[in-house]
């Protein structure tokens, strides 16, 4: 695909999706390079479909990349789930906080690049959304928008856990919420904790590191995004790293403590994430730890005597 083609690509999409990040994700869907390593042990997942359920985790969630290309090009081939869905963020506008009393009662309508790439993607790709409200966002709320937002939350988590009582279904997300800018992995939220506990049958938590996604944007001209600061040839790495039941994650956040106690109890969740950071999290910004957050100057191993 030459400039020229890519100019017709982009404008063709975004007559229908105006977001140019919709755009990019759809040349990395449709025109992919993805090397998947340990292809062996998604295969192995696919023959224990009948006892187990999934929660498929990608890090870090990278700025310019969405799920629909591990959902199409990893799990959909090598697991084929009967059931998946994805946790997804809905950014909230900030006319929301300004609705009357009397408009409360209908659609809040999103913004953001999910709510114009994502359900497109999940009809595409078969595979259900599951809306959330960052925390972030509910704080800046009044308090009828709030208790909208929590019960919208709610309600994902408990389908979410109803999914996941059936054997050989899946729910994906990103441990880390916010989309990062290559700076190194941010902390967990707590909500894969509600998902992975107290389940009828056994959930494992898989891994997905994903690495090359920063060279597909080779530029940023005047902030904004144009089809030629992309290079849709770049190649993603996947990298599979091996399933964790909860009761393992517990023992793994046992081990560890801030070194600021500030940051509070090291949980489940951070558990899972210095899991799967420890299947190639490639470094892409110099001087910066890959690790974000979970670098060694931040965390320390408990000794027990």
């Amino acid at each position: 695909m030459d400039k020229e083609q890519i100019k017709r690509s982009f404008k063709e999409y975004t007559n229908k999706h105006p977001d140019q990040v919709a755009w990019f994700t759809k040349l990395i869907v449709d025109r992919p390079r993805v090397r998947i390593h340990n292809q062996h042990i998604l295969r192995e997942l696919h023959k224990m479909r009948d006892s187990v359920s999934f929660i498929f985790y990608f890090i870090p969630h990278g700025r310019k990349i969405d799920p629909a290309v591990v959902t199409q090009r990893v799990i959909k081939p090598l697991v084929d789930p009967v059931e998946l869905a994805w946790w997804t963020s809905v950014k909230w506008t900030v006319e929301s906080e300004r609705l009357q009393e009397t408009e409360l009662d209908k659609e809040i309508p999103p913004i953001g690049v999910g709510s114009k790439i994502a359900p497109y993607y999940a009809d595409f790709l078969k595979f259900r959304l599951l809306t959330m409200v960052q925390t972030h966002l509910k704080e800046g709320m009044s308090g009828d928008l709030q208790k909208i937002a929590t019960d919208i939350n709610f309600s994902s988590i408990r389908e979410a856990k109803r999914i996941l009582t059936k054997p050989g279904t899946g729910v994906g997300l990103s441990p880390e919420s916010h989309r990062n800018n290559y700076a190194g992995l941010q902390r967990a939220r707590e909500g894969i904790e509600l998902l992975f506990k107290h389940n009828p049958i056994p959930v494992l938590a898989v891994p997905m590191v994903l690495n090359g996604v920063d060279q597909f944007q080779l530029r940023d001209i005047d902030g904004e995004d144009s089809p030629l600061d992309y290079n849709p040839f770049a190649t993603i790495d996947v990298n599979i790293g091996h399933p964790i039941k909860y009761e393992e994650a517990k023992i793994i956040a046992s081990c560890y403590e801030w070194v600021d106690p500030k940051m509070g109890k090291f949980t489940v969740p951070d558990g899972l994430m210095m899991h799967g950071a420890a299947y190639g999290l490639r470094q892409v910004k110099s001087g910066v730890d890959p690790c974000g957050v979970y670098a060694w100057e931040n965390i320390r191993i408990i000794t027990r005597e």
